[in-house]
């Protein structure tokens, strides 16, 4: 998983990359919004609150797209096309924000 910790990070962010790997996920924190300008390939993007639960989902989001801004989010995270599917994310679902500096996307990710 990769974090934006730095402003240079939140700004390049996916821009120009191809589609992440199965298990690869861009982490932004303070984010209640995101794009996929200049972006080659769909993205799976999970909207959290502070606390880490799931607020809000966007499945396959083409480039060129912007989501709205989501009242209640805090933090996003990005994922391959189809990994809400494949992790079988929910509204609602808790994500251990602790760890994500710590631990690989696929130890808490699972039910």
């Amino acid at each position: 998983m990769t974090i934006a910790e730095t402003f240079w990070q939140r700004w390049r962010g996916l821009i120009g990359s191809g589609p992440l790997a199965s298990e690869a996920a861009f982490f932004i924190p303070d984010c209640r919004r995101v794009h996929t300008w200049f972006m080659r390939a769909p993205i799976d993007v999970a909207f959290l609150d502070a606390g880490g639960t799931v607020v809000a989902l966007f499945e396959r989001l083409l480039p060129w797209r912007v989501t709205p801004r989501v009242p209640g989010a805090s933090h996003c995270l990005e994922l391959p096309a189809h990994g809400i599917r494949q992790h079988r994310l929910a509204v609602g679902d808790v994500l251990p924000l602790s760890l994500f500096w710590q631990l690989p996307l696929n130890l808490f990710l699972t039910h």
